[in-house]
């Protein structure tokens, strides 16, 4: 699986796991790397891995891969949306590599209407969204890209095929599926906006409730957007976790 790698190998290091179609979620997060050693894969079907479909097992195993060959006693974990509902069974399967994780905007609650829902507005309205370089420009800008990551925003788009974003919704992570969830003993942090969906609002209510080590968090104001919208307060909210005894 291809990865980028940012800052100092010598430091605590940060695997972070981006949101369906979006494999630079994390550009206002970029910042950290002057404290910690971050690690990005993109996801099958997504960004340099568009050309594979998307396979939840093998994305999961990939990652895995990732981590085991970074040579070190544990790592930290940060996902959005597609990205946080994979370090359910990344923990599940593998606590030991990891010390902490947090969970943004992870929809692990799901009703067979959200997932209609969504299939339809990806079919419907964010494939087209993604043809159009003007629209693609101002969202790239608002996020806050420089010149060369525009360049591969818009290459990344266009090579994102339809079935894939419509695999990474009806194969996401369902709570249900993951009773060892109960039994992860790392400190977690679930974040999601208090304008999102009812069914993230009520994953990080339930991650909160399933697992006494798992902490929730609403974010006033936010919609599914927390690593785009003011990604300095994330990053201080990433760093105080991290930073934080455990």
């Amino acid at each position: 699986m291809y990865f980028e790698e940012i800052g100092d190998p010598n430091k605590q290091t940060i695997v972070m796991l981006h949101g369906a179609g979006m494999p630079q979620t994390f550009v206002g997060q970029y910042e950290l790397a002057d404290k910690y050693h971050l690690i990005l894969p993109h996801l099958y079907g997504n960004g340099e891995e568009s050309n594979k479909s998307y396979n939840r097992e093998e994305c999961i195993e990939g990652i895995l891969e990732i981590v085991k060959g970074l040579n070190k006693d544990k790592v930290s974990i940060v996902g959005f949306s597609l990205g946080a509902q994979l370090i359910i069974p990344i923990l599940c399967s593998a606590e030991n590599y990891f010390n902490k994780a947090i969970l943004i905007s992870p929809w692990i609650c799901k009703s067979e209407q959200g997932i209609e829902e969504v299939t339809k507005v990806i079919k419907n309205q964010m494939v087209r969204a993604m043809k159009i370089n003007w629209f693609l420009k101002i969202q790239a800008k608002w996020i806050g890209m420089d010149k060369i990551q525009r360049e591969k925003f818009l290459k990344y788009c266009k090579e994102t095929t339809v079935d894939n974003l419509v695999n990474m919704t009806l194969y996401g992570v369902n709570i249900e599926d993951y009773n060892e969830y109960r039994d992860i003993k790392i400190p977690m942090l679930a974040l999601a906006g208090s304008k999102e969906s009812k069914e993230v609002i009520t994953s990080v209510d339930t991650l909160e409730k399933l697992n006494k080590n798992c902490y929730s968090r609403i974010l006033t104001n936010f919609e599914h957007d927390i690593p785009y919208k003011q990604p300095k307060h994330l990053n201080e909210i990433i760093d105080t976790f991290l930073m934080e005894s455990n």
